[in-house]
Parts: C-alpha cells; structure tokens; sequence
C-alpha cells in the first residue's frame, strides 16, 4: 500500500495510528533469513524491512508482536538469528509485546492415512527449545 500510494511507512502507521491504531499482529516474519525467505515467500519483505516496519511502529509507540515459523528449510543457525535479531528491537524500545514461536504443523509433511499425523516427542521437545529462550 505505501508505495502504490506514494506513501512511506512511517506516513501509512502515522495515519492508521491517528485513527486508533494501538497494536499491530506479528505475522509475516516466518524466518528472518533472506536465504529462507527467498524460498518461501519471495513475494514478502525482506527480514531487514520487516524489522524496519516493527522499529518504526515501535517509534510512533504502536506495539507490534513477533512471531517465528520454524520447522521447515530453515537451520538451527538461522533460528537462532531469527530471535537475537527479533530481541533486538524489543530490547531497545520494547515495543514486542510477545515471540510467539510456530512450529510447522507435521500434517505439512505428510499425514497418515487417517490425516493424523503422529505425535513426535522429539518436536515437542523442540517447540519447547524454541519457547523458552524468546522469553
């Protein structure tokens, strides 16, 4: 919208937060890996300008949240990166109001015969690994 308006960021959230705008939802971060991003979204922002978005919502006071959806191409390294850079902003000008980690669901790789998929110990370890350093 911004720029088929001719508008910047900071003027579309300026406007949306003088209409009552307090909060804006976190979705749209996936991974932020560019390399990850290429793959799954290309269509999307990159990771810096969606960190861009947030630092500028947080700036005008609009709190925003964070999320991260892990579990398909992306490495551990990158995981890692996603948080430390999505703490960042949060550490600066607390504008994060919650990390909310996704897992992608395991019926994406493949569900039983039934469209059950089973219960992997090991993910559910791994959502836990993902949850608790982000708070």
């Amino acid at each position: 919208m911004p720029i088929r308006q001719g508008l910047s960021v900071r003027e579309v959230l300026l406007r949306l937060r003088e209409a009552g705008l307090q909060s804006i939802a976190g979705g749209g971060a996936e991974i932020l890996s560019d390399r990850v991003r290429g793959e799954l979204c290309p269509n999307k922002a990159t990771a810096d300008e969606w960190l861009a978005v947030a630092r500028t919502a947080h700036e005008l006071g609009i709190k925003t949240n964070a999320s991260m959806l892990y579990g398909h191409i992306e490495t551990l390294e990158e995981r890692v990166s996603h948080m430390m850079r999505a703490a960042r902003p949060a550490g600066r000008d607390g504008g994060f109001q919650t990390f909310i980690p996704f897992p992608v669901p395991a019926v994406a790789y493949g569900a039983g015969a039934d469209g059950a998929a089973d219960v992997d110990v090991g993910r559910s370890a791994d959502d836990c690994d993902r949850t608790s350093p982000a708070r």
